[in-house]
């Protein structure tokens, strides 16, 4: 399964994921306005499998571990992202 992400600006890789239900724009929207001005940051945002449906965990993990693989190796990334608590 290969996810589909856009990447923003150079330098340190960050990876941003969205919560279930939401596609990397909503990622865009939060973080970027943080990043005016700031250098440094290569931002890549990424859309989780099943973005609108009902992935599982296990395909979740194996995507981003693909992704993480495929564009950085053995370089070391930030990760931030977002959730959201159901109680």
């Amino acid at each position: 399964m290969v996810l589909a992400y856009e990447t923003r600006g150079v330098g340190r890789p960050l990876l941003l994921l969205p919560w279930f239900g939401l596609d990397r724009s909503s990622m865009v929207a939060a973080f970027e306005p943080a990043f005016t001005g700031r250098d440094g940051w290569r931002r890549i945002y990424a859309d989780l499998p099943g973005t609108g449906g009902e992935p599982t965990s296990d395909a979740v993990c194996a995507a981003v571990v693909n992704l993480l693989d495929a564009e950085f190796g053995p370089e070391p990334v930030a990760l931030a992202g977002c959730s959201s608590a159901r109680g």
